[in-house]
């Protein structure tokens, strides 16, 4: 069965929580990072430990910033448009002043950006 971990920024900026995460056995084959800058981070603490990115643990972010092409070895990232989910959001929250508005779930285009970390 697989194990979940969730990594998040308050444990170290990914490198940390690679770090947790590489105490766990059996190692993961991949990890799946919800932002890029701790998706870089994950990676350079998986090649500090003497594992390789994607040979040992494939690794993926969200967000396809600029940096993500610049890593070692270049991140595969989920793209999506930053600035449509902004508008989105003040749309709602336009919305929501005037009269209640209830939950809603709004899907936006994403884009797999293949790089080399997978």
């Amino acid at each position: 069965m697989a194990q979940r971990m969730i990594l998040n920024e308050t444990s170290y900026h990914g490198a940390g929580a690679m770090k947790e995460l590489l105490s766990v056995r059996p190692l993961p084959t991949a990890v799946f990072v919800f932002s890029d800058l701790l998706a870089i981070g994950a990676i350079k603490e998986i090649r500090a430990s003497g594992l390789r990115v994607p040979e040992d643990i494939a690794v993926i972010g969200f967000d396809n910033i600029e940096n993500a092409a610049l890593s070692l070895p270049p991140l595969t990232t989920i793209g999506t448009d930053i600035d449509l989910i902004g508008r989105l959001a003040v749309d709602t929250l336009l919305d929501s002043i005037d009269k209640p508005v209830p939950p809603v779930v709004t899907m936006v285009p994403t884009v797999l950006v293949e790089r080399q970390s997978v």
